[in-house]
């Protein structure tokens, strides 16, 4: 007798459980979920902040250094825990950021660790955000 090679037992049995593992991969596949979530892209006005009354506090030991800074801000964003300060010299930054700066007084406080040296700084930068 002339048995075809496509109908071997063992040719069924690798095509039954070739098709067992693909509905099990499909099925484990339509199990998973994802959670909803949002994207987007679009562009708006980003508004400035108006920084006034800046004071320059030296540090009590080197008085050549400045030890903090403190400022007003317009009113819309009063006592906001996002706003940083940082000393530059010219476009390049003389320190880090500070951290947080404080708010009391309708001013922000921002202390600099390590103290900066005055005769390099040339301007300040603030960022402030409301969220």
């Amino acid at each position: 007798m002339f048995r075809s090679k496509f109908l071997t037992t063992r040719f069924v049995i690798a095509f039954i459980f070739v098709l067992v593992l693909s509905a099990t991969a499909y099925a484990f596949a339509a199990a998973n979920t994802v959670d909803a979530s949002k994207a987007g892209d679009g562009a708006g006005t980003i508004a400035g902040y108006a920084v006034t009354a800046i004071k320059y506090t030296h540090d009590a030991t080197a008085r050549e250094k400045v030890a903090s800074v403190s400022f007003a801000i317009d009113e819309s964003v009063a006592d906001t825990t996002n706003v940083y300060a940082r000393l530059l010299a010219g476009t390049t930054p003389v320190e880090s950021w500070s951290s947080a700066c404080t708010f009391a007084s309708a001013r922000y406080s921002c202390a600099f660790s390590p103290s900066v040296s005055v005769v390099t700084v040339t301007s300040l930068q603030v960022v402030a955000s409301s969220k």
